[in-house]
């Protein structure tokens, strides 16, 4: 299973589209539903290597539901232990209930300015893989820069000094993005920073 998960993820990672769809195939003859999680994961996988405006994608999703795989597909989150408290959050918008929001947006802000002038740092917008929410005014870049671990990072730059080592705990995989956010992050601000996830 981890190795089906790893050949699916290095196809994401590379943009082989044609070797994910043979993967996904190949794990669809030798899985049953004891392992509906791992197929889920590499069909929402393989659906997010289309894109937001591509047919397969939907074609994938629809296949997903007739299969009741729908129903393994998890959420993303990351949690973080700070100071023997856990913090938990999820991608998207659902952390401005946290009375800190302002300061964890600001915080980001800062960070992505200076990722962008002293790193040439750009979001990867290719990770965005749903339709934006145009009643929300969404940009792809700030959905790219709200996702989970990210936001658990900034809350623990908030709230800890630089001995502090961070560690964040993701239960699906992270993005590309992502990792080369946390990288950055770490150069810049000479932060200790471990990032696990299922892979």
């Amino acid at each position: 299973e981890a190795m089906w998960g790893a050949l699916m993820h290095g196809c994401s990672k590379h943009g082989n589209v044609s070797m994910a769809e043979q993967v996904r195939a190949d794990m669809d003859d030798r899985f049953d539903m004891k392992q509906a999680a791992h197929l889920a994961s590499a069909s929402v996988m393989l659906s997010n290597m289309y894109g937001a405006e591509q047919p397969q994608r939907e074609m994938v999703r629809q296949t997903m539901k007739e299969k009741g795989l729908d129903v393994h597909q998890r959420a993303a989150w990351s949690e973080i232990d700070i100071f023997g408290k856990v913090h938990r959050f999820a991608a998207g918008d659902t952390y401005r209930a946290c009375d800190e929001y302002l300061a964890i947006d600001e915080r980001l802000k800062a960070l992505v300015t200076h990722l962008k002038q002293e790193y040439g740092y750009e979001p990867d917008e290719s990770v965005v893989t749903r339709p934006l929410m145009a009643f929300k005014n969404e940009s792809k870049e700030y959905v790219v820069l709200r996702h989970s671990e990210k936001l658990a990072l900034v809350y623990a730059l908030l709230h800890t000094d630089k001995e502090y080592e961070i560690v964040i705990n993701k239960n699906l995989r992270i993005c590309n993005d992502c990792h080369t956010f946390m990288k950055l992050v770490s150069a810049l601000e000479q932060r200790t920073l471990v990032v696990s996830d299922t892979n």
